[in-house]
C-alpha cells in the first residue's frame, strides 16, 4: 500500500513558503491595503504561526494593516498583516500607506480649488 503526502504548491510570484507553519510571507508590495476583520488575539496567533515571538507593539492603522515588532531567529523585525493574513517582514513595512494620517497626504491641485465667488 503506497501512500502519498501532498505535493507542496509553488508561492506565487514574490511570495514564499515560511517554515513548517506554513504560513505564506510575502514581498510587502503583495500585502493589499483594506477592511481587515482580523481580531488583535488572531493576528497575534498568525504572526506566531509564522515564527515569530515576543510579538509588541500591535496596532490596526487606518489601512487595515495589522503593524508590530517581533523577533525570528534571533533578530527584531517590523512585521504587517493585510486583511488576507498574508505577512510581510522587515524595513519595507515602514513604506506601507496609511490611510487617514499626514503622512505621504498631498494638497489637492489647483484645479480642485473651488472658485471665489464674484
Amino acid at each position: 500500500m503506497t501512500t502519498s503526502s501532498p505535493t507542496p504548491t509553488s508561492p506565487a510570484r514574490g511570495e514564499t513558503r515560511a517554515d513548517a507553519a506554513s504560513t505564506t510571507i510575502v514581498d510587502v508590495g503583495t500585502l493589499e491595503a483594506g477592511a481587515n476583520s482580523f481580531t488583535e488575539g488572531q493576528a497575534t496567533a498568525r504572526f506566531e504561526d509564522a515564527g515569530f515571538t515576543g510579538i509588541r507593539a500591535l496596532v490596526k492603522d487606518d489601512a487595515g494593516f495589522w503593524r508590530a515588532r517581533g523577533m525570528r531567529n534571533g533578530s527584531a523585525t517590523d512585521l504587517a498583516m493585510d486583511f488576507r493574513g498574508r505577512i510581510a517582514v522587515g524595513p519595507g513595512i515602514a513604506t506601507l500607506p496609511h490611510q487617514g494620517s499626514a503622512r505621504g497626504a498631498t494638497s489637492a491641485p489647483p484645479s480642485a480649488t473651488p472658485a471665489t465667488p464674484r
